[in-house]
C-alpha cells in the first residue's frame, strides 16, 4: 500500500472496531492507505481509504467482522460493517466538505 496513514495529517477519521467469536493465533493489526497522499485531498473530493486486517503484523485475515465509523470537522458521521477479506482489503470512499488536518484512529475489540 503506497500511502500509508500519516499518524496527525489525515483528512477524516475512521474508526475500526472488530468483533468475533473465534480466536486467532497472534495479535491483530490494522494498516490503512489511501489512493493519494492525504494532505493533498481537497474539500469535496472522494477520498479512498483501504484498509487490511493482519495478524502477526503479516498475514491478511479472512472472515473477521468490521464496523467502521467515518467522523470529520464537518460535523458529518459514516458508518458501516464489513467482513475481512485477505484477498481484498476493505475499501471505504467518502469525502469531506471543508479543509481539515485529523488524525486517524484504529482500534481493535
Amino acid at each position: 500500500m503506497k500511502n500509508q496513514f500519516p499518524s496527525n495529517v489525515a483528512v477524516a477519521a475512521i474508526v475500526l472496531s472488530l468483533c468475533s467469536a473465534g480466536a486467532m493465533a497472534g495479535p491483530l493489526s490494522l494498516i490503512g492507505d489511501t489512493d493519494k497522499s492525504p494532505i493533498t485531498y481537497k474539500a469535496g473530493e472522494k477520498m479512498v481509504f483501504k484498509i487490511q486486517l493482519l495478524e502477526d503484523e503479516s498475514k491478511p485475515v479472512d472472515g473477521r467482522k468490521l464496523k467502521w465509523e467515518r467522523r470529520g470537522d464537518d460535523q458529518k458521521t459514516e458508518n458501516g460493517k464489513a467482513v475481512s477479506s485477505a484477498a481484498n482489503p476493505l475499501t471505504i470512499e467518502t469525502s469531506i466538505a471543508v479543509p481539515s488536518i485529523r488524525s486517524e484512529c484504529a482500534n481493535k475489540i
